[in-house]
């Protein structure tokens, strides 16, 4: 299949989704937590890749609230890692626009999908997860944590 077919399934995966991602986005920013206690935002995401049907998605990854859903095969292309984040910033909510991050995030992920589908067979890997940096502890427990070394971009 040519790239511009691709391209284009890629594009209607995201339009056909556009009603659900938006109402996701809402749910995030409707329901702003704060980091590591993102419990509604957690469910409410990985639900969503479950019903799209993301080939795998481990709930609780690194974090009580963290998760990691992959698609594709690192072998047979580029590994593309899409970090959201969907924590709320204390007193003013979702100022930083995360609830907007996750819903662009699951988008690209679903496009991508939808391409390695119609493909017949994936054309890399792709690798979403959460990335919790509202505060400097948020970053220094997912840097300790090793994060990227865990991507494995090799």
């Amino acid at each position: 299949m040519d790239i511009e077919k691709l391209k284009e399934i890629a594009c209607q995966a995201i339009d056909d989704a556009a009603e659900e991602l938006g109402k996701l986005s809402h749910i995030i920013w409707s329901n702003p937590e704060l980091a590591h206690e993102e419990y509604k935002a957690h469910d409410n995401i990985t639900a969503f890749l479950d019903k799209y049907k993301f080939p795998q998605v481990d709930r609780k990854f690194v974090l009580p609230t963290g998760f990691r859903a992959i698609c594709g095969d690192k072998t047979k292309g580029p590994h593309l890692a899409l970090l959201t984040e969907y924590d709320a910033l204390p007193e003013i909510g979702h100022a930083s626009g995360h609830n907007l991050i996750v819903e662009v995030g699951v988008a690209i992920a679903l496009a991508l999908k939808a391409a390695f589908e119609a493909a017949g067979e994936p054309f890399g890997k792709v690798w979403l997860r959460n990335l919790l940096m509202n505060t400097g502890i948020c970053m220094y427990t997912t840097l300790q944590m090793k994060i990227f070394l865990m991507l494995n971009l090799r």
